[in-house]
This record gives C-alpha cells, sequence and structure tokens, in this order.
C-alpha cells in the first residue's frame, strides 16, 4: 500500500465554524455539540478506498486527536503523528521510543522551549496556553498577531519555529517539525514512496519531504516540491479526494466546473534523500 501522511484540520476535516452548502458528516464533538466534520463525498473516498495507508500527521495533542476516535476506528487508521510529529500514537497510545527519541532530538532546544513558555505565559495568561512538555505549546489569543509578534521579537527563533492562526499561536522546536517526522517515521517502518497532503505553513516541511504532494493554491508557491498537485477554486479535501484518485489511475489533470486540479512531475516513485 502506499502511505499517505496527511494534515487534519482544514484539510480533511473542518471546524464546525465552517460555513459550506456540502453534506457534512460529523465526526468530533466538544462538551456535547458538533465540533468537526467531513464532507460526505471525502468521508465516502476513505471509508471505501483500499490503496492507502493514512497517517495523520497533525499539530493537535494526544487529547484533541482523541476526539476523533469514532472516526480513526472507522477508517481503520492504526498510527498517528501528534504534536507536530513528536508523539506517535498507534491505537491511541503512545509509543515511548518514539517519545524519548523526540526528547533526544529536541533536547538542545529545550532552554529555549521554556523560555518562550514563561514568555507566552506573561503576554497571555497561563489560563489561556496549552502545553504538551516538551513537545509543543499554543496560545488561545483575542489578538493572536499581537502575540505572535513579540513571542518572535524575543524568542530563540534559531530554535523555535513559531506560527499563528487566526485564534492560536504555535511554538515548538525546529528538530521536531512535520518534515522530520514523516522521515522517522518511513525510516522505521521501512517505507517506499509516499504521498502527502497539508493546507498551511505547519504542513510544508512534510509536503517536501514526500514523493508526491498535495496543497491548496494559497500556498503552493512555496511549496518546491516538483511533484505536486495543486487544488484550486474548490474545498480542498473534496479536491485531494478526487487528485488522490486521479494520481492512483496516473491521470494528468482532471477538470470540474470552475475548479482546477494540477498536477506536476511524473509518476508516483521514491524520491532520494537529501
Amino acid at each position: 500500500m502506499t502511505t499517505l501522511f496527511t494534515d487534519l484540520d482544514n484539510t480533511l476535516l473542518y471546524s464546525h465554524r465552517h460555513s459550506t452548502p456540502e453534506p457534512k458528516r460529523w465526526v468530533e464533538q466538544l462538551q456535547g455539540k458538533p465540533q468537526g466534520f467531513l464532507t460526505e463525498s471525502t468521508h465516502r473516498f476513505f471509508a471505501r478506498q483500499d490503496w492507502l495507508s493514512v497517517v495523520p500527521v497533525t499539530t493537535r495533542t494526544p487529547a484533541q486527536f482523541a476526539r476523533l476516535a469514532g472516526m480513526v476506528q472507522g477508517f481503520g487508521w492504526r498510527d498517528a503523528l501528534v504534536c507536530n510529529g513528536a508523539i506517535l500514537l498507534r491505537d491511541g497510545q503512545a509509543d515511548p521510543a518514539w517519545q524519548a527519541e523526540s526528547e533526544a532530538r529536541s533536547a538542545a532546544e529545550q532552554p529555549a522551549f521554556d523560555a518562550a513558555y514563561a514568555l507566552a505565559c506573561a503576554l497571555a495568561g497561563a489560563e489561556n496556553l496549552v502545553c504538551v512538555p516538551p513537545f509543543l505549546f499554543y496560545v488561545k489569543a483575542q489578538e493572536p498577531e499581537a502575540v505572535l509578534h513579540s513571542l518572535q521579537a524575543q524568542a530563540d527563533t534559531s530554535q523555535l519555529v513559531l506560527l499563528g492562526d487566526r485564534r492560536k499561536v504555535y511554538c515548538f522546536p525546529r528538530s521536531l517539525d512535520k518534515g522530520q517526522a514523516i522521515r522517522r517515521y518511513r525510516a522505521r517502518f521501512g517505507l517506499g514512496a509516499c504521498i502527502a497532503a497539508g493546507d498551511s505553513a505547519f504542513d510544508l516541511p512534510m509536503l517536501e519531504a514526500a514523493d508526491h504532494c498535495f496543497c491548496p493554491g494559497a500556498i503552493a508557491g512555496q511549496v518546491a516540491n516538483p511533484n505536486k498537485t495543486v487544488c484550486r477554486d474548490g474545498l480542498f479535501s473534496n479536491l485531494l479526494c478526487a487528485g488522490l484518485e486521479a494520481l492512483r489511475n496516473e491521470e494528468t489533470c482532471i477538470e470540474k466546473p470552475a475548479t482546477e486540479v494540477q498536477r506536476g512531475g511524473p509518476a508516483l516513485h521514491p524520491r532520494p534523500e537529501p
């Protein structure tokens, strides 16, 4: 089987805040309320496909990922790389050897991580931080851009990655990005060719490390991987599923009304390690 390393939020899964006319399949609840959904067509694709071994690679914490247990078990996904790849979950349980290796890889960055955490507490209040030490913390902020700029100005960005979205600011050691995570996973399990999919700056290292990658048009210019499918003008998860099927069938292009799925590069083959 081919391995698909995929981001979750805004790649396959959408928040209840996301408005779309697409039929929805709710797969996540929070405090008894619907929280996250797949489109019906995305759910149908992953429920029926039989050629991909899917490994989610996400900044979600183990607790956040656990909210998707029903979906994960329903699709038969055994492994997941959470906390940006620092923790490997197998059937929901953390792999201790993987975690120990992550701690060893990031040991030199730990003082910078601790200092950034203390600074974030001072900026936003400890009650607004979620931390999975020593791998990742994020800040829930009313003005995330201001928090991000302050952290970038004062934290050691030579050792840490600081990224923000519309609601949160994330910090993690540079040695623990998603690209390193999938390289480690491939080496550990002796995998051949693989595919990656992601929608944001968090995913760029993973997209570069894969033999073929899928991304939306918004970040396509930042993806140097020559074997990439760019999904434009539509809901990324649906276009991703269509593009995966096209890649499997070795088609060169899929065209739909108001949709462009572009594929560059040759058929799927392992890329040599740098």
